[in-house]
């Protein structure tokens, strides 16, 4: 999204505050030292991104904690791990960010569904091209069935918010919260939730 909004100036100026960065100009800031936008570090990156998904300020915990950050992989762990991972950051007094994309419902599976025909597209654009994933994409497609697969699986085990809120709610202390944030992603039909952990 960052590197489409930023490919010129009017394009960045009309998309810069749907993306947070509103007081980013298109060249010039020190943040991404006087070049373009699309030149701003990572971790600034980061933390301009988490403050604005979570809408909280998160400069303080950048700066004096790091944080644990777990993107799209939060539906692989069963509630009694997924619970584990909160708590050990909580005991640790350490910032926690999930971000996932996968849920279930029509955005799942309309995501999922779009899957064998972007493997198909895209497989020859894959480098190294080797025999065997050609053959397995287009003669015996058993890489896009799998791939689909266990994109469906990963739609059936994610966590809805309020199991998430039920998740990290015995978690709950005067010097710790947590939050859960569903978030529409902008120019997109997505939305992407998070569960935000962090030291009071």
């Amino acid at each position: 999204l960052l590197a489409r909004a930023a490919r010129d100036a009017a394009a960045w100026n009309a998309a810069r505050a749907g993306l947070g960065f509103d007081l980013f100009p298109y060249e010039g800031h020190p943040t991404y030292g006087g070049r373009r936008v699309a030149d701003i570090p990572g971790n600034d990156f980061l933390v301009v991104a988490l403050s604005f998904v979570t809408g909280l300020d998160v400069r303080p915990y950048f700066r004096d904690h790091g944080v644990r950050t777990l993107f799209n992989a939060l539906h692989h762990l069963p509630p009694a791990v997924a619970r584990a991972v909160f708590a050990d950051a909580a005991a640790s007094r350490q910032p926690i960010v999930t971000f996932e994309l996968v849920e279930r419902g029509l955005q799942g599976a309309a995501i999922v569904a779009g899957l064998p025909l972007a493997i198909y597209a895209l497989t020859p654009f894959v480098r190294p091209a080797r025999a065997a994933m050609l053959a397995l994409t287009y003669a015996a497609p058993v890489l896009p069935a799998a791939i689909t697969w266990d994109g469906f699986a990963s739609c059936l085990r994610a966590y809805s918010v309020p199991e998430l809120e039920a998740l990290v709610a015995p978690l709950q202390r005067d010097d710790y919260r947590f939050r859960v944030v569903r978030r529409r992603i902008p120019w997109r039909p997505l939305f992407m939730t998070s569960v935000v952990g962090l030291p009071r």
